[in-house]
């Protein structure tokens, strides 16, 4: 098939891939085929593929929802729903999360029930972390119902690896507060934006940053080697939200200039070379002329601001 605009752009999906016997097809509604071109299932207005677990779902003209693997073959415990979500990785506790008159719970391939029907809403397991709701409060709980984040914020932050000690929440000032799991504690210090913590480091945005308007900072929009037209032209302030500081999980701000997040990966790297403390304004500058020296060039008889040279 050939497209004439972007994948966002397409308003309606009107197929997708075999996988294994199957493939579905989209006309007046959703209908799965063979490979001979028949037409088996139909008239479901949704459908969900869940990668990790190699099966489908399909929303019936009854509002539930069936469940099928790529035979064809019915899998009548997980069927039958309200609503049906699959683990997210390859990974995870096999528990897919449902609702039934209006709660949400969780339950194996097999339909027994391993998280209670007793949830507003369940957002699916993510490295054996689930998301939950209720009413207005959000909370994270295990597989098997255990409390690991108290349902007691304004959101959650899912969790980008197994096994993480330290998960981002959301109080009602809308701001990101760090959750130390082990000590059950929420820090002190809230943040606009943040990423998840990887090897112990988390990307975050103040309320309040000053971002220059300079070649360093410039340099940090792109990817190395980026035209000199592009980074001259680039807006920084227009762009202030991608950048913010390094913070640890004991929330030492180890990098206080600021990072892109394009940079985040690089520049963390950089720190754990340093033994993972926080660095002093030399070390700072110095990792960041290194990291974005292919995206920064001066005319001859310019001169260069203080931040922008390494001595």
């Amino acid at each position: 098939t050939q497209f004439d605009c972007s994948r966002d752009e397409i308003e309606e999906q009107t197929h997708g891939d075999f996988t294994g016997d199957i493939a579905p097809v989209r006309g007046a509604s959703w209908s799965f085929i063979d490979k001979s071109g028949k037409i088996f299932r139909s008239g479901y207005d949704m459908i969900k593929y869940g990668k990790s677990v190699r099966l489908w779902a399909a929303r019936n003209s009854s509002g539930t929802w069936d469940v099928f693997d790529e035979s064809n073959s019915d899998i009548s415990c997980l069927s039958g729903y309200d609503e049906i979500i699959f683990p997210v990785n390859d990974s995870d506790v096999e528990i897919f999360c449902v609702s039934k008159n209006g709660k949400f719970g969780g339950i194996t391939r097999e339909g027994d029930t391993s998280v209670p029907f007793e949830y507003d809403e369940a957002f699916g397991n993510c490295f054996d972390m689930i998301a939950v709701r209720n009413g207005e409060k959000y909370g994270i709980i295990s597989p098997d119902n255990n409390l690991i984040v108290p349902i007691e914020y304004s959101g959650t932050y899912l969790p980008s690896e197994k096994d993480v000690k330290h998960v981002w929440v959301k109080k009602t000032d809308d701001f990101y507060y760090h959750f130390n799991i082990s000590t059950q504690k929420a820090s002190v210090k809230g943040f606009r934006k943040v990423t998840n913590f990887k090897n112990g480091i988390a990307h975050v945005i103040p309320e309040v940053l000053d971002v220059e308007d300079n070649a360093l900072n410039r340099a940090q929009l792109y990817q190395p080697n980026a035209s000199t037209d592009s980074i001259n032209s680039a807006d920084v302030k227009a762009n202030k939200d991608a950048f913010g500081y390094l913070l640890n999980s004991d929330d030492v701000v180890l990098v206080k200039v600021p990072v892109s997040t394009l940079y985040y990966d690089a520049v963390s790297t950089e720190v754990q070379k340093y033994g993972g403390r926080a660095l002093t304004d030399t070390e700072q500058k110095r990792i960041l002329l290194k990291l974005t020296r292919e995206n920064r060039s001066y005319a001859l008889k310019s001169t260069l601001g203080e931040d922008e040279w390494d001595y």
